[in-house]
């Protein structure tokens, strides 16, 4: 997973694509010889968007072997990985909000947010069980992508065992105050077991 750096003013503007130009080796055993970079401080043509003016402030990743990714705004966790797996699930937990209490109709909207979540995991466990499946016998148990498909089922069985299992009863005879108290405490529950994943 890359470092995430972020630049308090930019140098100069930066482009989305940007020139391509020559450059001369100035070092090395491929000193005095041309290579072609990218310049994102010019545009490559008139179409080339302008996404950070100089001056202004923002933050900039890269991958082993590819180009700097930019953005304004800090990116979201999920673009700071290449798996698939990570970018589902760190979507599935910064994207998951509890509803607000109002009253006790709140109760059923977590209901309904628990049985979606339940389904997503589901169908996640599912997709990773037929790579497993797919994976011949003697490799499912002892390579490592065959222990690490294992150990994701078993991250999303123990998640939708622990949301199965919450049940969200309240006592109608109680105040307000204390209804509100204990659905704060099954929400909190859910964030907990969502961010318990991995």
């Amino acid at each position: 997973m890359p470092r995430l750096n972020f630049v308090k003013k930019a140098r100069k503007d930066i482009y989305a694509h940007g020139k391509l130009i020559t450059k001369i080796h100035q070092r090395g055993k491929n000193a005095g010889k041309e290579y072609i970079t990218r310049d994102r401080s010019q545009p490559e043509d008139d179409k080339d968007t302008l996404i950070i003016k100089k001056g202004e402030s923002y933050y900039w990743w890269q991958f082993a072997f590819s180009s700097k990714r930019i953005s304004k705004t800090r990116p979201p966790q999920s673009a700071l990985t290449q798996s698939e797996y990570y970018g589902w699930l760190w979507d599935l937990q910064d994207g998951y909000t509890s509803p607000d209490y109002t009253d006790e109709s709140a109760f059923e909207l977590l209901q309904n947010d628990i049985d979606e979540l339940i389904d997503q995991l589901n169908e996640q466990m599912e997709e990773l069980q037929d790579k497993l499946d797919s994976m011949p016998e003697q490799l499912q148990e002892s390579s490592d992508a065959g222990m690490m498909l294992q150990e994701r089922i078993d991250s999303l069985e123990n998640a939708v065992n622990e949301l199965e299992c919450i049940s969200l009863d309240y006592n109608e005879d109680d105040d307000a105050e204390e209804i509100e108290r204990q659905f704060n405490e099954y929400s909190e529950e859910v964030g907990n077991i969502l961010g318990g994943i991995e």
